[in-house]
């Protein structure tokens, strides 16, 4: 009887084995299906998205069943088991990311698809600090090299649990501002006390409060007055002041990091393609993440902000042009210039008219003497009396007032206001009058390379693309920087620059205020700190920024920046000192020379040769 008991027990093992395999997985799933309730509970979203694949179907579901049943948000699974999947699964979370702000993203999946997931998501380009990705996953080995292709613009965390399901143990990256890619361990949760920690997950701007002497990759371009940079050959480069010199200084100390200055290639800001492809220039740069923020009058725009992070805007800035001030009219046609074309018309016809009709009044004396009588009182010369009847001498009276106290006098006083100051040609001073004088070939129009003014003349207004469209057609319509532009403008006439307002005002006082001529502001733009799409930093580097602008310590620093009119580089001294001098003698007052009363003895000319004839 023993015997066959034993074997009767023995037939019956697998069965029981396999009766407690199912009963041990249904109580793992149950166990997982808490844990992900207590931890989607505490965080904080708008939509929780369950990944799942093929042999974690059942998982899944029970998972989707209970959130359904006991979480009040927009709750979406989507099964993921090829890239074709995969692509369809990161268009839909880019177009929930606009509606719900902020998403969890559950990954339940096994190490071969995890693999493909996190290739797949790289490619998509889905980086945003409000995607949060959590990987279900059971004894996660801690040295795995799972994340070592990810950059910082993703957040990814692994909930794991060791030997029962009773206890889970939460790995994030973001949790350490030095190592932001790497996974920490940052939580743990026990069926019996719950999470040990709380907040559940770090706060990110808590955690880049202090970047614990992070070295970041910062490129620089010798633009003034943002940045002077000396460069002695092809090796040294050594950055020795400027406005945004000082305010990443500031931003490091309040941050707790360190920089590393990098001589880019390209010695330009770039245009981002805007399509996710990389451009050229400094901001290509940002956009591959080969570099980590830039600071140097980086201008916003649309095409910019589809491919990298700008931060609160450090200055308030305008397109604008100048070309070289206008010159002096000459000085023979001085005794012309106080009235107007029309003024002169009138006056001729005046002593066409005034002349016969004195004839017509008066009765004793000839059409020749009254046209001349009238002439001379127009002159301010005196006459014999032309007529005594009351009507004539009523009428000379008239004229005479009329001459004496209104055209001459006015005529004098303009005379005597455009001698002293004499008058100069009429500027370019708008747009449209800058795209006529392109089209007439009577100005080369200049900008910087690969700058926002540029995206401005082609996508801004009719008449910016005609100009545009004008600049183009020119043998030469770039230059590598707008301090290269000022030097060409102030060399010769025939040429403008257009670029920002700011950066103009600092060239026009280093090379001389009295040497150009400043248009009007053609449109309003912002500059501000530009970093890579979805930098973790970013809120810390507002925070800073927006207390430095309410402080006025902004407007400070650029007014500094001004007032030293490039004084650091020896060669921009000399040029200032040379200048002011200029300046200084061009406001002393001068004495009448010949030049300016050359239009008086043109005149006297004419009179001797028109009386020598007749």
């Amino acid at each position: 009887m023993g015997r066959r008991a034993h074997c009767k027990l023995l037939a019956c093992l697998p069965i029981f084995m396999i009766l407690s395999q199912c009963f041990g997985i249904q109580l793992l799933e149950k166990g997982i299906t808490i844990a992900l309730r207590e931890l989607i509970s505490k965080a904080k979203t708008g939509e929780l998205q369950i990944v799942f694949d093929r042999e974690n179907y059942r998982l899944a579901t029970n998972v989707l069943k209970d959130a359904q049943n006991t979480l009040s948000l927009a709750i979406n699974a989507h099964q993921v088991t090829d890239a074709k999947e995969m692509e369809q699964h990161f268009n839909i979370t880019r177009d929930a990311l606009t509606k719900y702000g902020e998403i969890m993203s559950v990954v339940i999946v096994n190490l071969e698809t995890v693999q493909q997931f996190l290739k797949q998501l790289e490619k998509s380009e889905l980086e945003s600090q409000q995607l949060l990705h959590i990987f279900l996953w059971y004894d996660w080995p801690r040295k795995s090299k799972l994340l070592q292709a990810q950059n910082e613009a993703v957040r990814i965390a692994i909930y794991s649990s060791y030997s029962n399901s009773k206890v889970f143990k939460l790995f994030s990256t973001h949790s350490y501002a030095k190592s932001p890619t790497k996974l920490h361990l940052i939580n743990a949760w026990s069926e019996e006390e719950g999470f040990s920690n709380f907040p559940v997950f770090l706060n990110t701007k808590e955690v880049f409060k202090n970047m614990k002497g992070r070295v970041l990759r910062v490129p620089v371009l010798h633009k003034p007055p943002w940045y002077f940079v000396r460069k002695e050959g092809n090796v040294s480069l050594e950055v020795i002041g400027g406005r945004d010199y000082q305010l990443l200084k500031e931003i490091a100390t309040r941050m707790n990091f360190k920089y590393q200055y990098l001589d880019p290639a390209e010695k330009s800001q770039g245009i981002p393609t805007g399509s996710g492809k990389a451009g050229k220039g400094v901001l290509s740069l940002l956009q591959k993440r080969r570099v980590d923020l830039f600071v140097g009058d980086a201008t916003i725009t649309y095409e910019r902000t589809l491919d990298l992070d700008f931060s609160f805007f450090t200055t308030a800035d305008s397109v604008s042009f100048i070309t070289h001030a206008p010159r002096p009219l000459s000085e023979a046609w001085a005794l012309v210039r106080p009235f107007h074309w029309q003024v002169w018309l009138s006056v001729w016809i005046s002593i066409a008219v005034t002349g016969p009709a004195l004839y017509l009044i008066s009765k004793n004396t000839s059409l020749g003497n009254c046209i001349w009588a009238t002439t001379a009182i127009l002159l301010k010369q005196s006459i014999r009396e032309v007529g005594r009847s009351n009507k004539t001498r009523f009428v000379t009276i008239l004229i005479s007032i009329t001459a004496t106290y209104v055209i001459g006098d006015l005529y004098c006083a303009n005379l005597t206001s455009l001698l002293a100051k004499p008058g100069r040609e009429r500027p370019l001073q708008t747009l449209s009058e800058l795209a006529s004088a392109v089209e007439d070939e009577r100005v080369l129009c200049l900008i910087e390379e690969r700058s926002s003014g540029g995206e401005f003349l082609k996508n801004g207004t009719r008449e910016a693309q005609r100009l545009w469209r004008l600049m183009k057609q020119q043998s030469q319509w770039m230059v590598p920087s707008v301090e290269r532009g000022v030097a060409l403008v102030r060399a010769g006439r025939g040429r403008a620059l257009i670029a920002g307002r700011e950066t103009l005002l600092f060239e026009m006082q280093r090379f001389g205020q009295r040497n150009f001529h400043l248009g009007d502001s053609l449109s309003t733009q912002y500059s501000a700190i530009a970093l890579q799409r979805a930098c973790p930093f970013l809120e810390n580097i507002n925070m800073i920024l927006m207390s430095l602008f309410e402080a006025g310590i902004l407007d400070r620093m650029t007014a500094i920046e001004y007032s030293r009119l490039g004084t650091s580089q020896k060669e921009g001294k000399e040029r200032v000192d040379s200048v002011e001098q200029n300046e200084l003698e061009v406001m002393q007052a001068k004495p009448m020379s010949l030049k300016m009363l050359q239009g008086a003895f043109f005149v006297l000319f004419s009179g001797y040769l028109l009386g020598g004839i007749f």
